[in-house]
C-alpha cells in the first residue's frame, strides 16, 4: 500500500497504430448540418454500426475517421496502490 509507479503502454500494445485506410472523404451533403469538427458519428459499414470522428469540414466535402481516437498514442498512466482488499 502506498506504492505508486508510471507505466507507459505504446501504440501497439494498447490501442494500434493510427491507420490512414480508415480516413475518409465524404460530400459535406450526407453528414449532418449542424455537426462540427471533433464530433462523433454513427456509420454503418457492411451491417455494422460503427463510430467515426469528424475530422475535417469544408463546403464541400467532410473527413471522417474510424480510428479510435487514442490510435497511434503512446498512453502513460500514473498508478498508486491505495487499498489491498480480501478476496471475497
Amino acid at each position: 500500500v502506498g506504492e505508486s509507479r508510471t507505466v507507459t503502454v505504446p501504440p501497439e500494445k494498447g490501442y494500434g497504430p493510427h491507420n490512414e485506410e480508415l480516413l475518409q472523404k465524404v460530400p459535406r451533403n450526407v453528414l449532418p448540418e449542424e455537426v462540427k469538427v471533433g464530433e462523433p458519428l454513427r456509420a454503418q459499414s457492411d451491417e455494422q454500426e460503427i463510430q467515426v470522428w469528424v475530422r475535417e469540414l469544408t463546403d464541400e466535402h467532410g473527413l471522417i475517421d474510424a480510428n479510435h481516437p487514442l490510435a497511434g498514442q503512446t498512453l502513460e498512466f500514473e498508478i498508486e496502490l491505495v487499498e489491498i482488499l480480501a478476496a471475497e
